[in-house]
């Protein structure tokens, strides 16, 4: 199956035209040429890196949570990119909120404990680079003691 399309430009000039283009694509890419076949070919070399809009995987997160008050929770995001995106936290009611992302793993994990009602609502995971950007909403929810042991008592039986 061939890469691409190659246009002659004129002499010793020629360009590789690669439509619909992805992500697996970026690499090292080489140019042979020669007037003889009889003697080695001149090369080139260059590094292609395919540029792409920033994808959250949401198939790997949860849109709703809950949590009891005074407990930790934690909120996960992994967004793919090229260039590597940024990854912004935004509160319900407070807007942006600081996070570190770890970039050998494309994750930022979001950690606090709910203090009360002010922690309760819709969180935005929002991953941006040059290319575009991508976002996911999660919605934390307050549980109370008695659903929470109702819940356990539940599966126990």
């Amino acid at each position: 199956m061939p890469l691409g399309n190659i246009m002659s430009e004129g002499e010793g000039k020629a360009t590789l035209r690669i439509n619909n283009i992805t992500a697996h694509q970026s690499g090292g890419y080489e140019c042979r040429a020669s007037n003889n076949p009889n003697e080695e070919p001149v090369t080139m070399e260059t590094v292609t890196v395919v540029l792409f809009k920033p994808q959250i995987d949401i198939d790997k997160f949860t849109r709703t949570t809950g949590s009891l008050i005074g407990k930790n929770i934690s909120l996960h995001c992994i967004a793919t990119g090229q260039p590597l995106p940024r990854i912004t936290w935004y509160g319900p009611r407070e807007g942006q909120i600081v996070s570190a992302i770890d970039y050998k793993t494309k994750k930022s994990v979001l950690t606090f404990v709910t203090k009360g009602s002010n922690d309760y609502g819709q969180y935005r995971c929002q991953a941006e680079n040059e290319v575009g950007e991508d976002e996911h909403f999660i919605n934390v929810t307050q549980l109370s003691k008695e659903v929470f042991i109702y819940k356990y008592l539940l599966v126990m039986v």
